[in-house]
């Protein structure tokens, strides 16, 4: 009887790229895997996915729906801060994407997987903020609350989702990084080549990264955020002190 295929988030591929040995243990599920709290950019997280409903919610109401974004409330239990900045996301979104266009995606699902042609694993994706656009392209819009760390449209994040647009017959994927702190935008378009190179990118870096009979820990700042960190081989000679700074390290800016 065949295995069943492994579950790949998005967010892992990056991680196949940087660390062989935790890639194997989150998506093969090991021993002692232990999330560590960062308690700032988790509170960020939760204003962001506030902001990706709400912006959902209007898109979804029809022509006026963003109209109410200039209205709307910040939801009860929010810090002050986070009141502001959840505030402030509501602006810069209509400010920078009310006349975008486009018809919000109502997939069937909220979180598809995409299996590859290998049979070994699945990409299981989430799908928020995209839009069918002109020409049978589709729109993905990204929000945080910084500039992204690199070209949206490399992100491999990104890349995977284009890849499950594409498979359902989309021409294109334009991908909008809206840094609503700051009110500022950044875009990258996706054409078929590009998006059917991703895929082929994705099946030999996740395949290469499962076939690694002995992979090999390889620290970096990315160790800040690695729940196998307590077991690692490369840290279990570190002074507490040196292994407490690589568990809380500064968190990323794009959240």
């Amino acid at each position: 009887m065949d295995p069943e295929p492994l579950r790949v988030r998005p967010s892992l591929l990056p991680v196949a790229a940087q660390c062989r040995l935790r890639f194997q243990r989150e998506v093969r599920g090991g021993v002692g895997m232990v999330r560590f709290s960062r308690a700032n950019a988790d509170r960020a997280f939760l204003v962001r996915n506030l902001l990706v409903d709400a912006i959902e919610q209007a898109h979804a109401a029809g022509p006026d729906g963003l109209d109410q974004l200039l209205h709307a409330d910040p939801p009860e239990g929010l810090l002050a801060e986070e009141r502001w900045l959840f505030r402030r996301g509501l602006d810069h979104y209509v400010e920078l994407a009310g006349e975008r266009g486009g018809a919000v995606l109502q997939p069937d699902e909220r979180y598809p997987v995409l299996p590859h042609s290998s049979g070994r694993f699945l990409l299981s994706l989430r799908l928020e903020l995209c839009f069918t656009v002109e020409d049978g392209g589709a729109e993905l819009r990204r929000i945080g609350f910084a500039a992204p760390r690199q070209d949206p449209g490399e992100d491999p994040r990104v890349l995977a989702v284009a890849v499950l647009l594409a498979h359902r017959g989309h021409t294109f994927v334009r991908v909008a990084h809206l840094d609503l702190l700051h009110g500022r935008m950044q875009e990258s378009l996706l054409d078929r080549p590009r998006i059917a190179e991703a895929a082929r990118d994705i099946g030999e870096i996740v395949l290469s990264a499962l076939d690694d009979p002995r992979p090999e820990p390889a620290p970096g700042w990315w160790c800040h955020e690695c729940p196998a960190l307590r077991s690692c081989p490369a840290v279990s000679q570190q002074a507490p002190s040196e292994l407490v700074l690589m568990a809380t390290g500064e968190a990323m800016g794009e959240v």
